[in-house]
């Protein structure tokens, strides 16, 4: 699930996994985003955003980075 959060006094918006996804749903969209063009280096290990190593952290970033390159 993906929940799009508009940030206070914005139009900017974030999109975040959601709580209930399932694990194979957040892996799928990892794979996804980073099978179209977003840069995943950064939720490798060693990378700047790995840690929390948790699986709905990284697909948050990869999510958020697709939109990203998705709206522009």
């Amino acid at each position: 699930m993906i929940h799009h959060l508009p940030v206070v006094s914005s139009t900017q918006y974030y999109c975040v996994a959601g709580v209930d996804s399932t694990p194979l749903q957040l892996q799928l969209n990892i794979n996804f985003g980073c099978s179209q063009g977003v840069d995943c280096r950064a939720i490798q290990p060693g990378g700047s955003c790995f840690n929390p190593n948790k699986l709905i952290k990284h697909a948050s970033y990869v999510m958020n980075a697709f939109l990203a390159l998705s709206a522009y």
